[in-house]
């Protein structure tokens, strides 16, 4: 139970210091995207990616070749993902959500809150984070596709165009 054989210590310990570079060379060379901004397609991969990395490292069956070409076939998946969806807005849609309007112009949207599961609370606690103590200085609270909410302050002297391309539900 606690200890069965140097042999499986020694496998874990080489193929962690063959696989920790490699896991660097090949997120480097896929570009900034697979590491860096989470929507939920990319917090999929990187559960599938930690999940495979884990299992590779843990299993006697799973051959260094082997988990080095699944992890490499992951991040070529994922480039392809990002690189369509870029280049077509209808495979876009298919793998990413759209921002959603939660509140604006001093309005709650009930049905966006209950759709995205957001509460007002929610929203409130939001706003004190970035240091507003009330919506009357709010113009528009977005749920943006990575999850976090985004407050966007009333501005007096110019109008706001960055609500293009939000989905209005309420």
């Amino acid at each position: 139970m606690f200890f069965d054989s140097w042999v499986d210590i020694w496998n874990i310990l080489i193929k962690g210091i063959i696989i920790y570079p490699s896991v660097i060379v090949m997120l480097k060379v896929s570009g900034k995207r697979t590491p860096s901004t989470f929507n939920i397609f990319d917090w999929v991969i990187t559960v599938a990616f930690g999940s495979l990395v884990g299992s590779f490292l843990i299993s006697k069956s799973i051959s260094l070749a082997e988990g080095l070409f699944a992890l490499g076939l992951l991040i070529i998946l994922q480039f392809i993902v990002t690189w369509l969806s870029v280049r077509s807005s209808r495979f876009a849609s298919i793998v990413k959500s759209e921002p959603v309007l939660l509140f604006h112009q001093g309005e709650f949207y009930p049905e966006a809150l209950k759709k995205t599961r957001i509460t007002r609370t929610e929203i409130l606690q939001t706003a004190r984070q970035e240091g507003i103590g009330s919506l009357t200085l709010v113009e528009a609270v977005v749920l943006e596709t990575n999850g976090r909410l985004s407050v966007i302050k009333k501005a007096e002297d110019h109008p706001t165009d960055v609500l293009k391309g939000v989905d209005t539900i309420g």
